[in-house]
Parts: C-alpha cells; structure tokens; sequence
C-alpha cells in the first residue's frame, strides 16, 4: 500500500513540473493577453512583429506536406521592411544568413545576432518553392549631440580622469540611432588606451548598463571600478565590440616599524 501511495505522490508531482515547464515555454512567447489575442510590447512575439513589419504565426509553420516547420508569415504590414524586401503573407522563413529555422524561437534567436546587419538574407518557403528574400535595415535617423548643460555639470573631466581619455559633451549618436558616450581623444598610456579604447568610439553601455551621455557612464564606472574589471560595449565606425577596462590592484602601503627597545 504505501509503496502505491509514493508511487502515485511521484506521478502527480512529475505532472506539476511538466505543467510548469510548458507554461514556462509558452510564456516565453505568449502572455496571458496574448492568448487573448492582444500582444504585449514585452514579449518576443511583438518584438519580431514590429521589427520585421509583419505578423508572424503562433507557433511552428508546416512547409509544404513534409513534416519540417519554420517560421510562418500571417500577414506584411504595409512601409515595413519585410514588405519592401519582398516578403509575402503565406511565406514560411526556412533560414536566416544560412541558419536553420524551425519557429519562432529559431527566429528571434538568429535576428538577435544577424538583426543589426544592413542587409539580411532569408531563405523563404513559398508556394512549393524555395525563394531568397534580401531585408534592408531601415536607415537610423541621425541624432544630433545634445548641448552641454547650462550649469555645466557634464562630467566629462571625472570620466577622462578615470579612464584616461577626452570625453565629448552630451550624447554621442550611434549607427543604430541611439546615443552614447562619445571618446574624443584617448591619452597614449591611459588606462583607456591600454585596454583599446579608441579617438571615435562611442561606448553606449558598461556591465550592461545603458550609457547614453558621460553621466551615465561615470555611474557606471563608480559602481564597478576600481574594485572590479568593467566591460564596455562600444560602437566603432558602425560596428559593436568590446572592451574591458581591468580592475586595479589595490596599493599596499608598507608601514615602517621602529624595532623594539633594548631592555637593560
């Protein structure tokens, strides 16, 4: 009897954790509005939406009569770049820059990392066969650098003492159309120029914290540094990379001793 009674308490409590991982996965992509109907802004699902111009299909798209899925297109927003690249309501998107793509999730995982390119290439399942679709990023709208404060508390000088460099006055406009701190000069045996900081870069975050204007970027530094090693993310002539700014060694300060007396 008690070995029915442990048997049945292991199969209910195995159907939990089963209940709580498929709701977990379905979330990843579907809120409790979505499956309403209605998409929220927070979810990946809307993301790609928006991104691409178009709405995608819930789930895994069938290609064809065969068994393998992709991801599949509802419907193309008019103006967007999915419309414009040429993609059609019924496409099923097979590949992404030659990655397989099976469903969504495929999808937002594989424009997570070829979605900043200019251009990018689609192998797409349409009406039995197999097209290429080329999507053109949209061109980011320039940003102007914003002027100074007026009471002149821009923390330029805090930075470049910290780093080692000369720091450009209010927010630096990146390629992607956002800003960041922008590097004017980079002092040769700087800190800053030891780890590759560069005259042009613009570092737009710091351990993962958004660094849109000099301001943000001494928060940054004064919440990580010295004490430990910060990474910065930074765009260079239009394209990312990183740059780690290494911790510093604590000095150690040798206190002289007198030795002790003689006794007589």
């Amino acid at each position: 009897m008690e070995e029915q009674v442990s048997g049945r308490t292991q199969g209910v409590a195995f159907g939990l954790v089963l209940v709580a991982v498929v709701v977990a996965v379905g979330g990843y992509y579907y809120t409790k509005e979505q499956r309403k109907g209605q998409l929220s802004p927070d979810t990946p699902l809307y993301q790609l939406n928006q991104k691409l111009g178009v709405e995608l299909v819930k789930g895994k798209a069938q290609i064809g009569t065969s068994k393998a899925t992709g991801a599949g297109i509802k419907s193309v927003l008019p103006g967007g770049i999915a419309e414009k690249g040429g993609l059609k309501a019924g496409d099923v998107i097979v590949s992404v820059q030659g990655r397989p793509v099976t469903g969504l999730r495929d999808l937002k995982a594989l424009f997570d990392v070829f979605g900043k390119r200019k251009e990018t290439t689609l192998f797409v399942y349409r009406a039995g066969k197999t097209v290429t679709v080329q999507l053109l990023a949209e061109a980011p709208q320039a940003v102007a650098p914003s002027p100074p404060p007026a009471d002149g508390s821009c923390p330029v000088s805090q930075v470049g003492s910290m780093l080692g460099v000369e720091v450009l006055k209010g927010h630096a406009p990146t390629a992607s159309g956002g800003s960041g701190a922008g590097i004017q000069s980079v002092t040769p045996e700087g800190i800053g120029a030891k780890a590759g900081l560069q005259a042009g870069d613009v570092v737009v975050s710091a351990n993962n914290l958004g660094t849109s204007c000099p301001r943000d970027l001494l928060e940054a530094l004064s919440a990580f540094w010295p004490k430990g090693p910060v990474t910065l993310s930074v765009e260079r002539k239009g394209e990312p990379l990183k740059i780690v700014i290494p911790a510093k060694a604590p000095v150690v300060k040798k206190v002289e001793t007198s030795p002790p007396a003689s006794r007589k």
